[in-house]
């Protein structure tokens, strides 16, 4: 019973914190989007490009949109492991291999998606000289 109940905490530690998280990357999106692109577009301060051409502006809102994609099917896992762990209880069915694989795979995609707002971030900070 008391391994239930660690479980049961670690899988509302997770969504609590992903969710946060993808509030954090939706935030960064608005403001990206909202302040910035309407006050360079009406200046013409677009011009900081790497070297595929691409503006700061599209390279962060691409961390950003890849960020939440890639939390949206974190959220997606974790509740998967939550679906199998109850069919685990309540039948009997093997699961723990399932619920593991389905674990591991949210932890990646929860990895990706920091290392995703991380990249925007120091776009941020590196990318363009006004924004610093």
């Amino acid at each position: 019973q008391p391994a239930a109940a660690q479980a049961a905490d670690l899988r509302f530690e997770l969504v609590a914190h992903g969710g946060h998280h993808q509030h954090v990357l939706a935030g960064q999106h608005a403001v990206s989007a909202g302040g910035q692109v309407a006050r360079r577009i009406a200046d013409g301060h677009d011009a900081v490009r790497d070297p595929e051409g691409r503006s700061v502006l599209q390279r962060r809102a691409r961390y950003i949109i890849t960020g939440l994609r890639l939390l949206t099917l974190c959220a997606h896992m974790v509740c998967g492991v939550v679906v199998a762990l109850f069919l685990d209880y309540f039948t009997d069915l093997p699961l723990d291999s399932l619920v593991a694989a389905l674990f591991i795979a949210a932890m990646f995609l929860l990895s990706a998606s920091l290392y995703c707002l991380l990249r925007e971030v120091s776009l941020i900070n590196h990318g363009a000289p006004e924004d610093s």
